[in-house]
């Protein structure tokens, strides 16, 4: 794991005569700093900024916060993982809004269940640390979301889900996690049902 700052910014221009229907500029920018905590912990603040430059008028505007920690490893047993993010949009000409819900945030909602230009997420994690069995690498999780989208906080209604995962890894084939997760939304339409996620990777 990298610690300490980092810093990101690219430009890109839009040419009429290489077959853009406007002159624009783009700028997009990232900037982070990652503090070591104890043996394998970890607290990451990072914010991004983006918008483009069109007729000479700001448009396309988005702004993105987000916190993102681990522990170090309790008992050798488990640790804890959280990540927040707050993003928004404004001056938008492209119809593009945020979307959280089942994979995207909220484990226990539909597929991009709740959109808008504002966006909130919060997922915490207990992780058992990896268990070998045989080929296999296999560990458990806890969970718990919070989050929710719309085109103003003031309009936003937070949803909670939480549930129970497994994480498996082949070493000797893919470097991918497998994942199976059971979410129960805490509010909403299917508050109590419990839902049914598989894919790769971790949600953080």
């Amino acid at each position: 794991m990298r610690t300490g700052p980092d810093l990101d910014i690219s430009v890109g221009v839009g040419l009429k005569w290489l077959g853009s229907d406007h002159f624009f500029q783009r700028l997009s920018s990232a900037v982070g700093w990652t503090f070591p905590w104890a043996r394998d912990g970890f607290v990451r603040v990072a914010a991004g900024l983006g918008g483009r430059r069109q007729h000479g008028d700001l448009i396309d505007n988005t702004a993105t916060v987000l916190v993102r920690g681990a522990t170090p490893p309790i008992a050798d047993t488990v640790r804890i993982l959280a990540q927040s993010s707050v993003s928004t949009r404004w001056n938008d000409t492209q119809n593009q809004f945020y979307a959280i819900g089942s994979d995207s945030g909220l484990r226990g909602f539909q597929i991009n269940e709740f959109i808008g230009q504002r966006y909130f997420n919060l997922q915490v994690e207990a992780r058992t640390l990896p268990y070998p069995i045989w080929v296999l690498r296999i560990g458990g999780v806890v969970f718990y979301d919070a989050g929710g989208a719309a085109n103003s906080l003031a309009e936003m209604a937070l949803h909670q889900d939480a549930g129970l995962g497994v994480r498996i890894l082949i070493p000797q084939t893919s470097a991918q996690l497998l994942k199976f997760d059971f979410a129960v939304p805490v509010d909403g339409r299917s508050r109590g049902t419990i839902r049914f996620l598989a894919g790769f990777g971790s949600e953080f």
